[in-house]
């Protein structure tokens, strides 16, 4: 087992979130301030140093190989877009004229295809009233469709796996992991991957990254859940209302 260190803290408030930028840079959020924050080392101890505050509930962030953040805010129930110059704008707020819930959420792939989760805050989006989503916007900015949409209960994390051709997401209110495989190119089908005990959770998700040889045809497994799907038991069956998640071929407007 890993050893723990404390890195931060006594700083901040409601930091979430940490992410490096292209340069290599740590950055988090403070979700009960809104101030989006760079990590620079000040003598024996690092410190906050913040960009921008986007006046809202920042709880994901995610930066593209120009060095734009993304910020998912629940607060505005929107993503938003700082660019090298640290002005904010409103990235993409609603889908077929309905506003987002929330987003939770959000990760780039190597094409630079955004995923991100839209579960609103803690209790919007429940057992029964699932009503979260996952959505993809395609790289040049202009597709927004829906992988699974208004569907979950309260998805809050995503991964991608190692061949980029599936997405992990952390449904926390039913206490499972799901698997969005893309086959063939564009189209996602949707599978329950590890279904846990108990009540709540997971709350957050990564994939390892170590390269395996036989990647091609094995995903990558979430590093949360390794040890244990070792010898997980078959899943349970497939629920009805992911059986085929709905795809939108409309444009939608990401300013």
């Amino acid at each position: 087992m890993a050893d723990i260190e404390v890195y931060l803290s006594n700083q901040g408030s409601g930091l979430t979130s940490p992410t490096f930028d292209k340069r290599g840079r740590l950055l988090v959020a403070s979700s009960n301030s809104g101030e989006v924050h760079l990590v620079v080392s000040e003598g024996a101890s690092p410190a906050l140093q913040t960009i921008f505050n986007t006046s809202g509930a920042p709880s994901s962030l995610c930066v593209d190989v120009e060095g734009a953040i993304f910020v998912c805010d629940a607060a505005h129930q929107a993503v938003f877009r700082a660019g090298d110059d640290g002005q904010l704008s409103e990235f993409v707020k609603e889908y077929e004229a309905k506003q987002f819930k929330g987003p939770s959420a959000v990760l780039l792939d190597s094409l630079g295809n955004m995923f991100f989760a839209d579960s609103g805050p803690l209790g919007e989006t429940t057992l029964q009233s699932p009503k979260g989503s996952v959505f993809l916007i395609a790289a040049d900015g202009q597709l927004l469709q829906p992988l699974v949409l208004e569907a979950l209960a309260h998805p809050c994390a995503l991964a991608l796996g190692l061949d980029e051709r599936s997405v992990y997401v952390a449904e926390m209110m039913q206490n499972r992991l799901l698997r969005l495989v893309q086959r063939p190119t564009g189209v996602y089908h949707c599978s329950v991957f590890y279904q846990f005990s108990g009540y709540m959770g997971p709350s957050g998700i990564a994939s390892d990254k170590k390269v395996r040889a036989d990647h091609r045809r094995v995903p990558s497994t979430p590093r949360c859940v390794r040890r244990r799907v070792r010898r997980r038991a078959p899943p349970p069956p497939h629920p009805p209302h992911l059986a085929r998640p709905r795809l939108a071929r409309r444009r939608a407007t990401c300013t």
